[in-house]
């Protein structure tokens, strides 16, 4: 049995949440699947919330019509098998990208959003990236970020000219390289692993993350049950109560599911705890100004 929730919050300071999220799940002969996503439309462009909401319709769509579909046709032995996703998802996303791109000329806007989607099917899951919301699994008494931001700030990290925890509160640390519907093509990064019983994932916004830390959420998610709902909801909204004592201005948007028992037909899977990332992206973007949202480094037209 795999639970969800998720809650949003336009923030102390904000007029608009340019969040949007969905958290969906479903039982299946072939397992219990599980569906997290969170978007945070691009501050300094327009029609944040209207990209963001268009990210999450059609992936709860592709989640309620499309999964079936993708589920048989990968059926492996009684599982399903997640490595497609990529492709399943790239033409997904190029295709949404190239609309809201049409669309934002059409209109003569500038509009985007970041992505991070998580699929649960049975003892697997895989991810959807762009930008830098943020994919967390907590397991006992670890947390692990999942997913790699697509940040100017991340290059600085990875160069060790800053600390991991000094990103999480720089000026320019809300600088973004790509985002859906932003620019003309998109280059996503797609990662699997495994879930095991008794694990719980988050897909959050870096309104929700940057103050906690993997510490703070570690204190939210991995103290007492999450089978149900109810804690679930609970855990997240004690959450972003410290979120905004901490200060935070932004939106704030969380998601997180957790594994339970498999059902009746869930299927056994091998071992596998480290995630593997499909693809990264590697962009080359000219260096916008820095505000406190995320912006995209895109030079203007």
């Amino acid at each position: 049995m795999i639970t969800v929730c998720g809650q949003t919050f336009v923030g102390a300071a904000k007029s608009i949440n340019q969040d949007a999220y969905c958290a969906l799940s479903a039982e299946t002969s072939l397992g219990d699947a599980a569906l997290l996503a969170v978007c945070d439309g691009v501050g300094g462009l327009a029609s944040g919330e209207v990209a963001s909401s268009a990210a999450i319709r059609e992936l709860s769509r592709w989640f309620e019509g499309a999964l079936p579909a993708y589920a048989a046709k990968n059926a492996r032995g009684g599982a399903v098998d997640l490595r497609p996703i990529g492709e399943e998802w790239g033409a997904l996303l190029a295709d949404l990208n190239a609309r809201m791109w049409r669309y934002s000329r059409d209109l003569n806007v500038r509009m985007g959003t970041t992505l991070t989607a998580l699929l649960v099917f049975g003892r697997r899951f895989a991810i959807g990236h762009v930008g830098d919301c943020r994919a967390y699994r907590v397991r006992g008494g670890s947390c692990e970020q999942l997913t790699r931001d697509q940040t100017l700030i991340q290059r600085e990290v990875e160069a060790g000219r800053i600390s991991a925890e000094a990103a999480l509160v720089h000026p320019r640390g809300s600088m973004i390289l790509q985002a859906l519907g932003a620019q003309e093509a998109v280059d996503p990064a797609f990662y699997l692993g495994e879930a095991k019983e008794g694990d719980t994932f988050v897909v959050a916004c870096d309104g929700f993350y940057r103050r906690l830390g993997e510490g703070g959420l570690l204190r939210a998610f991995a103290d007492g049950p999450h089978a149900t709902e109810d804690a679930l909801r609970d855990s997240i909204a004690d959450a972003m109560a410290r979120v905004l004592d901490a200060g935070e201005k932004d939106n704030i948007t969380a998601t997180c599911l957790h594994v339970g028992q498999p059902g009746p037909f869930s299927p056994a899977s091998a071992s596998d705890d480290q995630p593997t990332e499909l693809c990264c992206a590697s962009f080359s973007p000219s260096a916008p100004e820095a505000d406190d949202e995320p912006t995209v480094g895109l030079g203007a037209e």
